[in-house]
């Protein structure tokens, strides 16, 4: 414990002053002159990237080691500059700014703006706004139908064969035909469309409270781009773990060092999805490909990799999650159960939950079935479909041992004692979908409205639902992490490109946006000291977000 203690000490002194030996500043204005507010600066050199915001002065200040960096300046509604810099000479990295929008690097919450609020529409919101968002849509603008038929199953690879497609044939048929409309050539979004204005988006401006924050991002290394899905910080703050999905390994980062290495997973196309970090400091990682291997674990101590598997079991694992009796609780891909891991016995347990006899109206699944019946054949397993898809998604246990979790095509949240049996549904209201789910100290249970674009919390006492709007338009809150430390709400905003504070006591949030474009991040993690770890799932980094007052480089004078 001691040497845990006087670990997490240093870590904290290596994010303060490592090889901080210079400092770059400087100013950013637009073409008159005027200073630019919230403009996100990034120094990067090699593999590593350290960003700051600019001030109401338009001034910033970047605390990096010597070298020679490229520093690019951004801001909403002005175009990007790039310019190479010795962090050893003494003058000023200034950047005049050209106004101008540039849907190519808009997020894909402002992309949204321009789609009408139609039945066809919302589907192509709900199924490409899932696993990224419309970011990725555009750069295939001016497909046609017929293109967009030929690409959608190649993009979704592994989940989908002729014999289990991933959408219904009206589904797709629907998808197709409006992807080729709202995306075309001549459509607001299109090649040959004049770029919008600024004043046509209702784009959120970054916050006060968001300006002394910084960032500091590590590429993955590889032959090609990871795609790495989560990560979790283990207790002592000194390594990060991630998923490298597409490359089936596990992904280490060590804070103090800055240095990777990487586990081969002991089954090919086994899915490295999300981790978690036990009390121990061994990581478990679900793996949600289709094999019989559901979990793996990695020793920090000695590196052994050692797999789980589940044979008779013919789903795939999704998220797990620690609860307070060392329990790990698996979310999955099987209809109406929650499953149990006992690190001790190494056994896994079925816990079964009702499944409703039909969607909620307001449901993503319920908008699916507007389009015709339902593919023959689960999009995830191959399996028959179930009448209703009613899996889990994010499994979290309160302080009493009930487990809640949500649902990415019911929009609802059920509570199911594994005691007992006993589920109770809750229904928040319109809600398209759920996805991350957090339980604080009161037990107050916090979870993600994801396509509503809220945050939204059940009361401990009294069970109401209360909701949230998140600030940015069009918001959609992947992980949901509870602070104990301050009692804070981080939510990873994937299609606002934002990672989101919020404190219960006053009802506020603070977005801080994520200095690499279209970096879609999911669920994330928060040390003891209040920095907020993420990947980059379309970005191939890691992370992490140093708020102002944590422990980090030193804030803009």
């Amino acid at each position: 414990m001691m040497r845990r203690i006087l670990w997490a000490f240093f870590i904290g002194i290596c994010f303060q002053f490592h090889a901080a030996a210079e400092v770059i500043r400087g100013k950013v204005t637009d073409e008159a002159g005027r200073p630019i507010r919230g403009a996100i600066v990034k120094a990067a050199a090699g593999n590593k990237a350290i960003s700051r915001y600019t001030q109401d002065d338009g001034r910033y200040e970047i605390r990096i080691p010597a070298g020679t960096y490229d520093i690019s300046a951004t801001a909403y509604g002005y175009r990007l500059k790039h310019q190479s810099k010795d962090a050893t000479q003494s003058n000023e990295a200034n950047f005049l700014l050209s106004s101008g929008v540039d849907v190519m690097r808009l997020s894909g919450a402002d992309l949204e703006t321009f789609l009408p609020d139609n039945r066809e529409a919302r589907l192509i919101k709900q199924e490409c706004i899932a696993c990224h968002n419309l970011s990725n849509v555009i750069k295939r603008r001016g497909n046609t139908a017929e293109e967009w038929r030929s690409f959608l199953p190649v993009m979704v690879g592994r989940y989908a064969t002729d014999e289990a497609p991933m959408w219904s044939p009206g589904v797709f048929a629907a998808l197709t035909t409006g992807l080729e409309q709202y995306f075309a050539s001549n459509s607001p979004l299109g090649s040959d469309a004049e770029p919008p204005s600024a004043e046509q988006i209702n784009h959120t401006k970054i916050s006060d409270a968001a300006l002394s924050a910084t960032f500091r991002e590590y590429r993955i290394p590889g032959d090609k781009q990871v795609m790495s899905h989560s990560l979790a910080i283990d207790p002592s703050g000194t390594i990060a773990w991630f998923s490298e999905g597409n490359v089936n390994k596990i992904g280490r980062f060590n804070v103090q060092q800055e240095t990777f290495q990487s586990y081969d997973v002991p089954a090919p196309g086994s899915g490295t999805h999300t981790p978690v970090v036990g009390r121990d400091g061994v990581v478990w990682m679900a793996l949600a490909g289709h094999s019989a291997m559901k979990l793996v674990s990695v020793d920090p101590e000695t590196g052994r990799v050692k797999a789980y598997s589940w044979p008779e079991q013919r789903f795939p694992a999704h998220t797990p999650s620690f609860g307070p009796t060392g329990t790990l609780w698996l979310s999955n891909f099987a209809p109406g159960e929650v499953w149990s891991f006992d690190p001790r016995t190494q056994e896994f347990r079925v816990h079964k939950f009702p499944i409703p006899l039909k969607y909620p109206d307001a449901s993503t699944g319920a908008l699916e079935l507007t389009f015709g019946p339902p593919a023959a054949s689960d999009r995830f397993t191959g399996l028959p479909t179930a009448e209703v898809n009613a899996w889990p998604y994010h499994i979290a246990e309160d302080s009493k041992g009930t487990l809640w979790f949500g649902s990415l095509f019911l929009g609802t949240i059920t509570s199911l004692d594994p005691a007992s049996g006993k589920s109770k549904v809750y229904q928040p209201e319109g809600a398209p979908s759920t996805r991350g789910i957090a339980v604080d100290a009161q037990d107050n249970i916090w979870f993600s409205n994801f396509h509503g674009h809220r945050l939204g919390r059940i009361d401990a006492k009294t069970r109401e639902i209360k909701e949230y709007e998140l600030p940015t338009k069009n918001a959609t809150g992947y992980g949901v992490v509870y602070e104990k430390r301050t009692g804070y709400l981080w939510i990873a905003d994937m299609n606002g490109n934002n990672i989101t504070q919020f404190d219960p006591k006053t009802g506020q949030f603070v977005e801080y946006p994520i200095p690499t474009h279209q970096a879609v991040p999911r669920f994330i993690s928060v040390d003891n000291d209040g920095r907020v770890w993420f990947t980059e799932f379309f970005g191939g980094n890691i992370g992490v977000l140093i708020p102002g007052g944590v422990s980090g480089p030193s804030a803009s004078r």
